[in-house]
């Protein structure tokens, strides 16, 4: 994603969502996670997690 693919988004709120998810992908791929597996699992995982204690879900914290 790039240059003129940025002007798509739709919103600020789209922009900034898209750069959220990005991050996360880019941080998974410094520590060797595989974006999909982190993505799909803390996705199934938010729905019953505690919201006190969501820095377990961070890519650095995440373990399979």
């Amino acid at each position: 994603l790039g240059r003129k693919n940025w002007l798509f988004l739709g919103s600020e709120e789209g922009g900034e969502a898209a750069a959220t998810i990005l991050s996360l992908v880019q941080t998974c791929k410094a520590l060797k996670i595989n974006p999909r597996d982190y993505l799909e699992d803390v996705m199934r995982r938010l729905q019953s997690h505690n919201f006190q204690k969501l820095a377990e879900l961070l890519p650095q914290n995440w373990q399979k």
